[in-house]
């Protein structure tokens, strides 16, 4: 009897109150398993999924990467290397004339009997071989004497006063050598000092590397402003930006480019700003861009949107395993599939007519798939919201989707504003970004100009010795884009 529980207690309080803490844990553990689908998502995250760049995944994710690259690849059995009947690639031969030495190689000893062969005659023409050598480099040493003079008529002195290119220590040419070895090559301005050090024996302090860059830079101004012109005027663009640091700061570069030019800037945002300095007035061309709600400023139907981001988006609802994976790996299937249609093409093996008609497949199920994400529910798990987040900016941005198809000149990815970015994110990764506004601004010109000069051929190191000489001599600079 002393075993038994009162008869004043409230059983039904005490079960109400159990029931509503089981609730609560119930909800709490729905929280942290969403919270750890979350993370596990996040932790899963590499290149080929997400917007992240190569250079930051981790060991096991670039090995994981490789080995599905290498399963999806079929092994033709053939060992690596030049195949038989490749012709090959060899250095062509110039012409003797053109050769600065001309050297004759004699043997002195019969291969077969071992007789001198002194004064022997020649059996046959001789066997051509050609050598390229450095000779030895040094810098010219220009000494100026300025004279001063005294005027018969009033017997003032007057002294001579050297043009502006000779008044630094470092002649144009040579000023524009160490803002190319900077910013084309990527040094640090030590590594330029020890760089002038070891090839022409001569020392100067990093202090005035850093001038030299800025003279550069400022010499590119009306370059900068020329390309600015040319890009408003440009049936197309590639539109991107990255990252950058301007001492702490975080900081953004972007980068508007075509097939013949490419134009650099640095801002401290990554809003509109930007964009709407580029084109006040609007833009009546055709925008090659990522989904990043900056470019929504431009005509939907002028734009053409990045199918390598695309690829990445649907590799991640895969990679997530939720509702929605196995229908994206159908998606890439197709995906697939219209590429190989794009490049036959491009190979002049199909013409515009026979494009459509191979695609058009492919178009509907798209949209049927977005729309399938966008019926998700919002609070869906994370699978589920990737899927919905795809399906609802798709469908808004869905006149931009397959433009590439149907208009001539279109690419349907933004690699080439990609690539002509690379060098900037490879220049910061190396010097940590730039330390003031104004070196913000002549890394920006200088980027600009050199890709530029590669873009169209010409010598990038001429371009900027004259730049600067013009600069200095109150001239305007040569055209770069005309």
């Amino acid at each position: 009897s002393t075993l038994m529980p009162p008869d004043d207690i409230d059983w039904r309080s005490i079960a109400e109150a159990a029931l509503a803490r089981v609730a609560e844990l119930e909800q709490k553990l729905a929280e942290q398993s969403k919270l750890l689908k979350e993370l596990v998502a996040r932790l899963g995250k590499d290149s080929s999924n997400s917007h992240k760049p190569p250079s930051s995944d981790r060991p096991d994710q670039a090995g994981k990467r490789k080995e599905k690259r290498k399963d999806e690849r079929k092994s033709s059995g053939r060992q690596a290397g030049g195949q038989p009947g490749h012709p090959g690639t060899t250095r062509e031969l110039r012409p003797v004339e053109e050769a600065d030495r001309v050297v004759h190689h004699r043997p002195d000893h019969c291969d077969h009997c071992d007789a001198s062969l002194a004064g022997a005659a020649d059996a046959g023409k001789p066997l051509p071989r050609q050598q390229f050598e450095l000779p030895p480099v040094k810098l010219e040493l220009i000494h100026h004497w300025l004279h001063s003079l005294s005027c018969p008529e009033c017997a003032g002195v007057t002294t001579a006063r050297p043009g502006a290119e000779h008044t630094t220590g470092q002649g144009p040419r040579l000023t524009s050598f160490i803002g190319l070895l900077s910013q084309r090559y990527r040094l640090s301005r030590s590594l330029v000092v020890d760089l002038l050090a070891d090839v022409f024996g001569v020392r100067i302090a990093t202090g005035t590397v850093q001038s030299c860059v800025e003279r550069v830079g400022a010499s590119l101004e009306k370059p900068q402003e020329e390309l600015e012109a040319a890009l408003r005027e440009a049936p197309s663009v590639y539109l991107d930006e990255t990252g950058w640091r301007q001492w702490s700061e975080k900081a953004w570069l972007w980068v508007g480019a075509t097939l013949d030019f490419t134009l650099f800037t640095i801002h401290p945002r990554r809003g509109k700003d930007v964009v709407e300095d580029w084109f006040p007035d609007g833009y009546n061309g055709y925008v090659h861009s990522d989904r990043w709600c900056v470019y929504n400023i431009f005509d939907v139907k002028k734009r053409q949107l990045c199918w390598s981001h695309l690829g990445r988006d649907l590799q991640a609802i895969i990679d997530a395993k939720g509702t929605g994976a196995q229908l994206a790996e159908a998606i890439r299937v197709g995906e697939k599939t219209m590429f190989r249609s794009w490049h036959a093409f491009k190979n002049g093996e199909l013409d515009r007519a026979g494009l459509k008609a191979a695609t058009d497949a492919f178009r509907d199920h798209l949209k049927d798939y977005c729309e399938g994400g966008l019926a998700q529910d919002s609070d869906a798990e994370t699978c589920d919201h990737l899927w919905r987040k795809l399906g609802k900016s798709l469908l808004k941005l869905w006149p931009a989707v397959f433009n590439f198809l149907d208009v001539d000149g279109l690419e349907p990815t933004n690699n080439h504003a990609e690539r002509q970015i690379r060098a900037g994110v490879i220049w910061r990764k190396l010097t940590q970004g730039t330390r003031s506004d104004f070196g913000s601004i002549c890394a920006a010109r200088l980027l600009s100009v050199t890709t530029t000069c590669r873009q169209r051929g010409r010598d990038a190191l001429d371009y900027l010795t004259e730049a600067l000489t013009a600069h200095w001599r109150g001239r305007p600079p040569p055209a770069l884009v005309a």
